[in-house]
C-alpha cells in the first residue's frame, strides 16, 4: 500500500526465532517471520542431520537467511543467493560468515562448482496467482550444482509436484505435513 508522504516505514526489521535476533529489510520475502515452508525445511533437514560441517551449501533464494543460518550454525561452508537486493542484503546481516551473492538463480556461479547440499523454498506466487515457473527454473538450475554425492532438499506446496520434474526423478518425500512437502533428490538415487 503506498504510505503518505513523510511516513516512511522503517528500513530494518528486527525479530526474534528461537532466542536470537534477526533482521531484515522492507520488502524482503517474510521479513520479521519464519516462512511456514521454509520451518518445514529445516525440520526435516534437522531431523535428517542433512547438513554436515564442512560440508559446502547452496542456499538458493535465501531470503533473510534463516536457511543460510541454520547450515552455518552446523559449521557448514555457506553460499546463499538470491535475485532480491533486499534479502541479499538482509541475509549478510544475518549470517556474516556465508558467500552471499546477488545473482538471478545459478547465473553468475563458477560453472564447474558443485554443492555437497543445495536447499531450495522456491516460490510460486507472483502477487495472489500461483506461478510455477520460477520454482521449476530454480529447481533446475539447483539440480545442475548439486554435487554427485550431494543432496537437493526443497520444500513446497503439496500441491505442486516439482518431484514429477525430469531432472528429479528418484527424489524421496521426506515429510508431508502443514499443506507442505519436503523431499531430497540424490544424483546417485538414478544411477
Amino acid at each position: 500500500e503506498p504510505r503518505p508522504a513523510g511516513d516512511a516505514a522503517p528500513p530494518w526489521t528486527r525479530f526474534e526465532l528461537d532466542g536470537e535476533t534477526f533482521r531484515s529489510l522492507a520488502g524482503c520475502h517474510a521479513g520479521g517471520k519464519l516462512d511456514p515452508g521454509t520451518g518445514r525445511l529445516l525440520d526435516a533437514l534437522a531431523r535428517a542431520d542433512a547438513v554436515e560441517a564442512a560440508s559446502t551449501v547452496l542456499d538458493l533464494g535465501c531470503g533473510w537467511g534463516a536457511i543460510a543460518h541454520f547450515a552455518a550454525r552446523r559449521g557448514a561452508h555457506v553460499h546463499a543467493v538470491d535475485d532480491d537486493l533486499a534479502a541479499v542484503r538482509s541475509c549478510q546481516e544475518n549470517v556474516p560468515g556465508a558467500r552471499v551473492r546477488h545473482l538471478d538463480g545459478v547465473a553468475g556461479l563458477d560453472p564447474d562448482e558443485r554443492y555437497d547440499r543445495v536447499l531450495v523454498n522456491p516460490p510460486f506466487h507472483v502477487g495472489r496467482a500461483v506461478r510455477t515457473e520460477l520454482g521449476r527454473a530454480l529447481l533446475r538450475a539447483a539440480h545442475a550444482v548439486t554435487a554427485p554425492d550431494g543432496e537437493l532438499w526443497w520444500v513446497a506446496n503439496r500441491d505442486l509436484r516439482y518431484e514429477r520434474l525430469p531432472e528429479l526423478a528418484g527424489a524421496e518425500q521426506v515429510a508431508d505435513e502443514g499443506g507442505f512437502r519436503v523431499s531430497c533428490w540424490r544424483p546417485r538415487s538414478v544411477r
